[in-house]
């Protein structure tokens, strides 16, 4: 009587080259269906960036920087029922309203291979690298800059 640990029913790996299905059947057996062929011609195939970019925004008192990628146009406020714009990093979990953010504060802009910056008449401003901008003038942004929306402040990077 054999048993499990009987040296002629232990499975042996098998010797010499691995298994390789043939492919001869696998041509054989694959035709072109006309149908489909009309579909996938209609179809376009989807556009991938082939670049990816993305923005980091580090906040002193988060553990966890913003993130924020291939975006062309970026407002920066605190986001409430009215507001109209997909694009919008808010920052009402921030503490936003008491740090004095406005609803929609300023705009980041990808243009020509560099980020820029515009204030957007918020009332307590916006400040980069402890520079007053002015009203809907672009600033361009370098990785590392200091961002000051309100009281909030922001190191900004991107790759």
């Amino acid at each position: 009587m054999m048993n499990a640990f009987d040296s002629q029913t232990i499975c042996k790996p098998p010797t010499g080259r691995p298994f390789v299905p043939s492919t001869s059947t696998l041509k054989k057996s694959f035709k072109k269906d006309m149908a489909t062929l009309k579909f996938m011609d209609g179809v376009q195939e989807p556009r991938f960036p082939t670049v990816r970019r993305t923005m980091r925004f580090h906040i002193p008192h988060e553990v966890e920087p913003l993130i924020v990628s291939d975006v062309c146009e970026l407002i920066i406020g605190r986001k409430t029922k009215q507001t109209r714009h997909n694009n919008m990093l808010d920052l009402s979990l921030q503490y936003g309203h008491m740090l004095g953010v406005s609803r929609e504060h300023a705009r980041i802009t990808y243009e020509g291979g560099c980020y820029y910056i515009s204030d957007l008449n918020s009332c307590n401003g916006t400040f980069l690298n402890n520079v007053e901008l002015t009203a809907h003038r672009k600033y361009a942004i370098a990785s590392g800059d200091e961002v000051r929306i309100g009281h909030l402040i922001m190191v900004v990077s991107y790759s």
